[in-house]
């Protein structure tokens, strides 16, 4: 250590110059570049000297200046020195060029930090030569990032300060840049990575552990867009983005950014219209590996251009083994779900045709407190599923569209089999492929019933009951208990049951309309609106005759029971006098 002091105060400083050529030699050896030096100088600082050298060039293969420094300063130690490297390397305004190639290489100022060979243990001598210094600071200089794989325009980043700290396995890097005034102001990228234990290559940065911070204050995602993959389509968008970038053995394994974004379009799916949002502001978080995938918004908030409004809450969405359809099992979380909203977006959403053909015929309303599904198998036609929830305010359109028998195809945007129809209700409910319950009120709503009054909708004050319903192969059962009811008709009680009829037995040959077993007593009635709860089983002719005939009478009490085969509904023939 005292001949290696000696020599490089007494020989090597006062005749640094004279050692130029070796010098631009030596680190053109190691860095695998063409180096030039116009100047070098030195001073002594403390124990150990500073090397100053000025207008360094660096050339990539192809002999274009990959790096212009104006000056750089190189402190050494007895370490640094043993290791062929710099103690630290502080750069002034220096013009550095950064390009990926079509083949997917990385080079910084001309050095190769990808991978030579497909073998991730091997690096080049550049990035175990870059990785290995202490630290490297650039100070105001001008970072041109050039991606000849995406095809897209050269990157100029101004007033850029890069920070890179080494310490052993452990690597920190920051920059500090302005990009061009079109697309926003300056921002942040840190990163804090850690390699492993057994490692012999400082470079071989693949094999790294980490995370990379963002910090985009104001930026024009349009822009953005050009240069990464963000996973949509975004044809325009403005304003502030945070993002951390989770890596893995050089791979992306979680990413969450936190918008607040404006005048936003987005489209999620090539044949889908975009989302044309006025503000988007949420978190995003995305997790994947070789078969797993989680999607989850936080305090998600949007507006459309049209006024509508998403109240907030969070989505979390999970998929195991996604490329394995039998096995593939999913789940799905949600709260202040509205379900107004996203019937109005469902058709720029990446939904299934058939999905999006119920959600345009029900034209649903109301908000999901909390809701949840688990499920087997693909999506669409899931082997085992369990949905449970609750709803509030709900409201739905009924469809009158008839199945004669369930095995009946249909196109995926066919209307949906028949389906009632509800307004201002609540609901908790709970089910699976085999079957489920619910708990229903209505308060000031209606129901809507189409192909069972000749006036479908039904007015109600009240309404509360709970519903089970069970599924064995074909057959299906429905089961109403303890349910009250009230209007300005009437009010009471009962109990319903209806199942699917036995095709060998029934008159229509099917399973449907079914068997109906509905009693019940009544506390008040109005006669004179008995004949709008007479079924259009009735004949038309005996239905007007109800309404004609009864003029007045109130009821303080009473029963009723309807029982058998809908197909073969029992009506009155008032020409006999029934």
């Amino acid at each position: 250590m005292a001949l290696l002091w000696v020599s490089i105060h007494f020989v090597i400083v006062p005749r640094i110059g004279e050692f130029r050529p070796l010098i631009e030699h030596r680190l053109s050896t190691v860095l695998g570049v063409s180096l030039r030096i116009g100047a070098i100088s030195a001073r002594v600082n403390g124990l150990m000297p500073v090397f100053e050298m000025r207008q360094v060039r660096l050339l990539d293969a192809q002999g274009r200046d990959a790096l212009l420094l104006k000056t750089v300063t190189a402190a050494v130690s007895p370490q640094s020195l043993m290791d062929l490297g710099f103690e630290q390397l502080l750069i002034e305004q220096p013009d550095l060029a950064i390009r990926r190639t079509s083949d997917g290489r990385i080079t910084v100022a001309g050095l190769d930090v990808s991978l030579h060979t497909a073998t991730a243990s091997e690096t080049s001598v550049a990035a175990d030569w870059l990785f290995a210094q202490s630290e490297i600071v650039i100070r105001s200089g001008t970072l041109r990032w050039t991606d000849e794989l995406r095809a897209a325009p050269t990157l100029a980043l101004s007033q850029a300060d890069v920070y890179l700290r080494n310490e052993g396995r452990k690597h920190q890097l920051r920059i500090d840049a302005t990009p061009p005034p079109e697309w926003g102001a300056r921002f942040t990228i840190a990163g804090d990575f850690r390699g492993p234990l057994l490692s012999q290559r400082p470079g071989d940065w693949r094999s790294w552990r980490g995370q990379v911070h963002a910090n985009l204050p104001q930026v024009d995602v349009r822009q953005l867009r050009q240069y990464t993959n963000i996973g949509v389509d975004v044809d325009r968008g403005h304003g502030a983005l945070r993002a951390w970038v989770s890596l893995n053995r050089g791979l992306v394994r979680d990413v969450t950014i936190d918008a607040a974004l404006a005048d936003v379009s987005v489209r999620l799916r090539q044949d889908l219209e975009p989302l044309m949002m006025s503000m988007l502001s949420g978190r995003f978080d995305l997790q994947l590996d070789e078969v797993n995938l989680a999607v989850k918004t936080e305090n998600l908030d949007f507006a459309l251009h049209d006024g509508l409004r998403w109240p907030g809450g969070n989505v979390q969405l999970a998929i195991k083994d996604r490329d394995d359809g039998a096995r593939l099992r999913g789940e799905f979380t949600a709260d202040r779900l509205d379900l107004a909203a996203l019937a109005q977006i469902s058709d720029r959403l990446p939904l299934d045709r058939e999905m999006h053909a119920k959600l345009k015929q029900l034209n649903p309303q109301g908000v999901l407190p909390s809701v949840s599904a688990k499920w087997t198998g693909p999506l669409t036609q899931p082997s085992q599923y369990e949905v449970e929830g609750s709803a509030q305010s709900l409201r739905f359109s009924a469809n009158a569209n008839r199945l004669t028998n369930s095995s009946e195809s249909r196109p995926a945007d066919a209307p949906t089999a028949w389906s009632p129809g509800l307004e201002n209700a609540k609901m908790s409910f709970k089910f699976n492929e085999r079957g489920g319950s619910a708990q229903l009120r209505v308060e000031r709503g209606s129901m809507t019933l189409p192909g069972i009054f000749e006036e479908p909708t039904v007015p109600l004050d009240e309404f509360a009951g709970d519903i089970a319903w069970q599924v064995s192969g074909k057959a299906l059962q429905v089961d109403l208990t303890n349910f009250k009811f009230a209007n300005v008709d009437a009010q009471g009680e009962g109990k319903a049951r209806w199942q699917t009829a036995d095709p060998s037995k029934s008159a229509s040959r099917s399973r449907f309309p079914g068997v109906l077993d509905l009693q019940g007593t009544l506390a008040r009635a109005d006669g004179t609106k008995v004949h709008r709860y007479l079924p259009l089983g009735i004949a038309l002719s005996a239905r007007r005759y109800v309404r004609d005939a009864v003029r007045e009478g109130k009821a303080t009490q009473g029963r009723f029971k309807v029982r058998g085969d809908l197909s073969e509904f029992p009506f009155v023939d008032p020409n006999k006098g029934e």
